[in-house]
């Protein structure tokens, strides 16, 4: 396939990236809404700087806590503005200063002013509060092992909340009846407001069930305050709007690719199982599939060994898929995170073809041997696979972009 190709896929991915940045669709929502009052802006996730930059017409103080290096508006921000930045996806001490300095914010919020609270996904690392006979090693284990436990957003967030003074709504006691509005973008599949976040500002909804944990762990949960109940008063004055999801950006990547003149599949239906399940699944509907885009969505999981190497799911999936097509020269697929980074690293995603693999075998690389390792990053570095946005300004899970001609 041609290089124009690649540049198309890469120009619908920009552009499902763009449709979902921060600070557009604050700005954009901010625009149409009247807010009578003064706005004390707390902004918090991976997206939040660019989230932040987008209430900047109405801001009277803020606070910003957000991912090493995912500042973008530093030079933007005036002295009304206060950034920290920690530790993701393994919580730091600063994730434990952050939540202090969230507490003191929010007590300085006068009673004639409002929040507008900007939340995206990364938040559940960003930010903790602990209960009393925990601390940061006790914190930085457990969200090691549920990065590599393989378990779903959902129960992640459920052993989360089990270890925290203000996720699961406990949060919102702090507000004292000040009205919150809460801006979000959403990195969860089903948009559920008590799972974005670990839900520090949301009734929970859990059911009580709790994911299977090792003994080690079991022995450190429970030791938080209750949480809420889902008609507590502390919610009253909590309104929650979804600004844009994981359909938001399908649907720019179709609109792309329409204005580009290519026929568009989309797939709403999201990938959520296994990234070996889903790479057979995509390598028996792409040897089906009718020539032209096809977008999908979602969030695989990955079950990771105890040193993973290089790579997040959206490379390790890549990898897999470079696998069901090796040898064609009719397929081009790109697997991107939406927030520019895909794992630990700073690697987006990969953009792969049906020479990946050999180009791989040529630098002495084996397939099974780097998947057996967690080590797609690198292999596809050695391809010259990989995908590098840097800080997107936006969270809203991954896209799988197919291409076939």
């Amino acid at each position: 396939m041609f290089d124009h190709d690649r540049k198309s896929l890469l120009t619908v991915y920009q552009h499902a990236l763009d449709v979902v940045n921060g600070k557009s669709c604050v700005h954009d929502y901010l625009v149409n809404t009247s807010l009578d009052n003064k706005q004390y802006v707390i902004a918090i996730g991976k997206a939040s700087s660019d989230m932040m930059q987008g209430a900047m017409d109405v801001v009277t103080r803020g606070l910003v806590i957000t991912r090493y290096g995912y500042n973008n508006n530093q030079s933007t921000f005036d002295d009304r503005i206060c950034v920290i930045e920690a530790g993701h996806p393994v919580p730091d001490a600063n994730s434990l200063k952050a939540g202090q300095a969230l507490l003191e914010f929010i007590s300085d919020i006068p009673h004639d002013a409002d929040c507008l609270f900007l939340l995206s996904g990364g938040a559940s690392a960003l930010v903790e509060l602990l209960p009393e006979g925990l601390d940061i090693d006790d914190l930085e284990k457990v969200n090691g092992w549920l990065l590599g436990s393989g378990l779903a957003i959902h129960d992640m967030n459920v052993v989360r909340k089990l270890l925290s003074c203000i996720k699961g709504g406990r949060l919102a006691h702090y507000f004292n009846g000040v009205t919150v509005r809460q801006l979000i973008l959403s990195d969860v599949i089903g948009d559920q407001l008590d799972v974005i976040g670990s839900g520090l500002l949301a009734a929970n909804h859990d059911s009580g069930e709790k994911p299977s944990m090792p003994d080690w762990v079991i022995d450190l949960i429970d030791k938080a305050p209750p949480i809420p109940d889902e008609d507590d008063a502390v919610f009253d004055s909590i309104h929650s709007v979804i600004l844009a999801n994981n359909h938001t950006a399908l649907q720019g990547a179709q609109e792309k690719a329409l204005s580009l003149g290519i026929d568009v599949f989309l797939n709403p239906e999201p990938l959520v199982d296994d990234v070996q399940q889903v790479a057979d699944a995509l390598g028996k509907y792409i040897k089906t599939a009718k020539n032209g885009l096809h977008v999908f969505g979602g969030e695989p999981v990955v079950s990771l060994p105890e040193e993973p190497g290089r790579g997040g799911r959206m490379q390790m999936l890549a990898l897999l898929l470079a696998q069901q097509i090796s040898g064609r020269d009719d397929v081009l697929i790109l697997c991107g995170a939406t927030d520019g980074s895909d794992g630990s690293g700073e690697d987006a995603g990969a953009l792969i073809d049906g020479k990946t693999i050999e180009r791989g075998e040529i630098e002495d690389f084996d397939i099974d041997d780097c998947v057996s390792r967690a080590d797609a990053g690198s292999f596809l570095e050695a391809t010259g696979d990989l995908l590098q946005t840097g800080p997107t300004g936006s969270n809203v899970n991954d896209l799988i972009i197919i291409l076939k001609k």
